[in-house]
């Protein structure tokens, strides 16, 4: 069984973040059902999936740790990842491991297509 319902507690910066902490975690599901549909491996699954998890953790502190961002707190969560994601690569989140940002990256780029695709 999936634990995604735990990503929202896990990411938890402050009282406010619970909202789009599930919002991301919705998302992140529908895009990593998509993966499963693709016929992708279990392994190439559970690196999409471990970078979702830093994605999401790292957008949640980002907007609700010290620098609190209520502009963008407000924005659907959609054009919130789309703050955060581009169509080449993810935000700098793990500068001193390579391999891990390349995953990250790659997920962004997947990620970015499928949430842009949903919306024409």
């Amino acid at each position: 069984m999936e634990k995604y319902s735990e990503w929202p507690r896990e990411w938890n910066c402050s009282d406010e973040d619970e909202k789009l902490s599930k919002e991301l975690t919705s998302i992140f599901k529908g895009f990593l059902t998509m993966l499963k549909e693709s016929n992708l491996s279990e392994k190439t699954i559970r690196r999409h999936k471990s970078s979702c998890h830093a994605l999401g953790g790292y957008i949640i502190s980002e907007i609700f740790g010290y620098e609190h961002d209520i502009e963008l707190a407000e924005l659907p969560p959609k054009e919130i990842l789309n703050n955060y994601i581009t169509q080449y690569e993810g935000p700098l989140i793990y500068p001193q491991h390579e391999t891990w940002q390349k995953e990250i990256d790659s997920t962004c780029k997947k990620l970015f297509k499928f949430i842009n695709q949903q919306r024409t």
